[in-house]
This record gives structure tokens, sequence and C-alpha cells, in this order.
């Protein structure tokens, strides 16, 4: 599959601290992993979704790799008040 089990393993708790680190995620926040084409895959769907939940007690953040005009979604996440 292309997926390395040591690297993405949920009990690579370094590899999870570095990736929180780097991208300024809390430990106590919920961290969202978005891959693939952006318009394909439905990115405003977990942004619109996120919108949702914003007032959840427990901080969320979404990581969004692949595909697409980020910017549009930057600009949609800011409209949608959870940029």
């Amino acid at each position: 599959s292309g997926l390395n089990p040591a690297i993405f393993h949920p009990d690579n708790a370094a590899y999870k601290a570095e990736v929180r680190k780097r991208y300024g995620v809390s430990d106590n926040a919920f961290l969202l992993l978005f891959v693939g084409e952006y318009n394909r895959k439905g990115l405003a769907t977990v942004v619109q979704a996120l919108a949702q939940v914003k007032s959840h007690q427990t901080p969320i953040h979404l990581l969004a790799v692949g595909r697409g005009n980020a910017s549009a979604f930057q600009a949609l996440a800011s409209s949608c008040g959870v940029a």
C-alpha cells in the first residue's frame, strides 16, 4: 500500500509529537488529516463539518495534504469561522 507502518503507527509518539509541534497543534487538540485531491475528495464538506462542531470543548485542527486550490479552501474556512 506504500504506507510505512513503522512511521505511521498509532503508537509512534515521537512522530506524533513532531507533527503537532511543526503545525502548532497542542496535545489536547484533535488533529484531522485530509489526504487527496481537494475538490474530488470533498475537502469543502470537511471544512463545513468543522464549522458545525467548532463549539466543541476540544480544539480541532485540520491538516490537508493534496492537490487543489488551497487558497479557495482557506477562504471557505475563513467564511465558515474555522480558519
